[in-house]
């Protein structure tokens, strides 16, 4: 424990570096090692010269060693964590704005100073509206707002609403939600339907294994054409309603047409950079510097923040780095990527079908492809 606290006393208190003059001052290294004073940076400059580092708390001990080698040390410099704020002790004012601007933060900072609705596909504005109601707005007291009691107030009154989440970051309350998914429409089995054509095509095979077929393969529908009917006629006039029930698949076409620039453009960096500094107080910016124009015609911008809002107040320390760059042109074909991207893309829409074949045509800077499909284009509808 003795040497925890010795260790935790020298990592406080820094470090000073020395320079001993005398006649052989690298005695003093052997002494300070045999006292376990760790020496760091240690160089020779003359016979009579050397500079060293050591704990700046171990300092007193070097004196009776100082003594008894007839040695003498100047201070050159003195490091450590707590040395950055002794300047506050010929400054009383300053110091004294420092502790009431942390006591300002720690009040502030029991108290909301934004809220955040997190857009999902409902009426943000209704549902901010509410929040307001039950007492999340800017300026209330942290302590007054009840979670739980807010998530089921909203979920209330907001019927689309399937989940809801409010989470408070320091001052600033974000507020998120998740809409009910409707379910999916289901036709009862005993319920009369019928099946249409959802698309355009040639019927190439039709099973109908219940109701009564409307068209025949290799007939050519429209999309909306009764392909099935519920109806099923018997005798002369009798007739009853099922539940169509039928395989069908249908030859398609498809025409798609995609269109590619004739160059490609690159960035090459010059290696121009230029850094810029402001303070962002809430939906304000304040510049810390003069000249805020940017020298360059093309260049990239990276904003980043250097100092995050301290306990959740809208205070950043943003800095703005700009790096230049130049336009390079090179001849692009690219026109076999088309190609592959439109297929992709045909490939992917197709529900429950496949591409049987296909053909490109290709002219100035666009592919026009041609393709025909096997697929399903049956949708059951009820009567």
């Amino acid at each position: 424990m003795k040497d925890l606290f010795l260790r935790l006393k020298r990592l406080l208190g820094g470090s000073v570096r020395i320079e001993v003059r005398g006649d052989d001052p690298y005695r003093i290294i052997n002494a300070l090692t045999g006292l376990f004073i760790p020496v760091k940076h240690i160089s020779l400059h003359s016979n009579t010269l050397l500079s060293l580092v050591i704990p700046s708390c171990d300092l007193p001990r070097l004196r009776p060693l100082l003594r008894k080698f007839h040695l003498r040390i100047h201070i050159l410099k003195k490091r450590g964590f707590f040395r950055r704020f002794f300047f506050l002790r010929e400054r009383p004012v300053l110091l004294v704005g420092a502790v009431v601007l942390a006591l300002a933060i720690e009040l502030l900072s029991g108290f909301v100073w934004s809220v955040e609705v997190v857009p999902n596909g409902a009426n943000d504005r209704m549902i901010s509206a509410k929040l307001t109601e039950l007492g999340v707005r800017t300026g209330a007291r942290k302590s007054s707002i009840s979670e739980d009691r807010i998530k089921a107030s909203l979920i209330l009154e907001f019927p689309e609403l399937t989940w809801a989440g409010i989470f408070t970051e320091g001052s600033r309350i974000t507020v998120t939600y998740e809409l009910r998914t409707p379910a999916p429409e289901i036709i009862p089995p005993d319920f009369p339907a019928s099946i249409y054509a959802s698309k355009n095509g040639v019927i190439t095979r039709l099973d109908v294994f219940r109701g009564a077929a409307a068209v025949e393969r290799g007939s050519t529908v429209l999309r909306g054409d009764k392909l099935v009917s519920s109806e099923v006629l018997f005798g002369e006039n009798g007739r009853f309603f099922v539940h169509a029930l039928a395989a069908v698949e249908a030859r398609t076409w498809y025409e798609l047409e995609g269109f590619a620039a004739s160059e490609l453009l690159y960035k090459e960096y010059t290696g121009s950079e230029t850094t810029r500094f402001y303070l962002q107080v809430g939906k304000k910016r304040l510049n810390l510097e003069k000249g805020t124009g940017i020298p360059y015609t093309f260049y990239d911008k990276i904003t980043y923040t250097k100092l995050e809002r301290s306990n959740g107040l809208p205070i950043y320390l943003v800095c703005e780095k700009y790096r230049e760059y130049t336009l390079r042109s090179e001849p692009a074909d690219r026109r076999d990527f088309i190609a592959l991207g439109l297929t992709d893309i045909l490939t992917s829409s197709l529900s429950n079908g496949r591409i049987v074949s296909s053909r490109t045509d290709v002219g100035g800077k666009g592919v026009k492809m041609y393709f025909e499909c096997l697929e399903d284009i049956s949708v059951t509808v009820a009567e």
